[in-house]
């Protein structure tokens, strides 16, 4: 877990529904204070970060 070497984080995703996964499992660890959910699309997003770190999980479709 990224918490474990960083004290906070900033998470994207394009999807609502990822997010609100998300922030219930950052409940459910008692991170939530830690992490930044931001909705929204990676590039449009990106320009207006600061970080020292940035870690990409694309999606996989295979393939095709």
């Amino acid at each position: 877990m990224f918490l474990n070497i960083f004290s906070s984080v900033i998470a994207i995703d394009i999807d609502p529904d990822r997010v609100a996964i998300a922030q219930h499992n950052a409940r459910v660890y008692g991170v939530e204070d830690r992490i930044e959910f931001i909705i929204g699309d990676y590039f449009q997003v990106a320009p207006s970060l600061k970080a020292d770190v940035m870690f990409l999980s694309p999606p996989w479709g295979g393939p095709k």
